[in-house]
């Protein structure tokens, strides 16, 4: 009998996000798979982007799914951070209620 040696990757995409203080967030984000087919968000139960573990907008609340293949994912919230460095996540809970992090990074507020 062989084993077969298999690596599962779920680790987020890490991307810095620079923005100016006073600016509010406005990015979208499009989703593919390993093999770049959409993913399709149109079922998830909720769509979440933390700052420093904190919520700051979620689906319907500055968050929303669109797209012809429902894989965009825009934020759209009011940026109350001044200048200084912090972290960010974008967490998907699917339609069963698992969370995954699909992007995190540090956020640069800058002055």
């Amino acid at each position: 009998m062989s084993c077969i040696s298999v690596i599962i990757d779920q680790r987020p995409a890490t991307v810095p996000y620079y923005i100016k203080e006073g600016d509010d967030f406005l990015k979208s984000f499009e989703f593919f798979d390993a093999d770049d087919n959409p993913i399709d968000m149109s079922g998830v139960g909720d769509v979440d982007f933390f700052v420093d573990n904190v919520s700051v907008a979620t689906l319907g609340s500055g968050m929303t799914v669109s797209g012809d293949d429902n894989n965009v994912i825009t934020l759209g919230a009011q940026n109350t951070y001044t200048a200084g460095s912090y972290t960010y996540a974008i967490k998907v809970v699917d339609g069963e209620g698992f969370t995954q992090t699909y992007i995190d990074g540090k956020l640069k507020v800058i002055a």
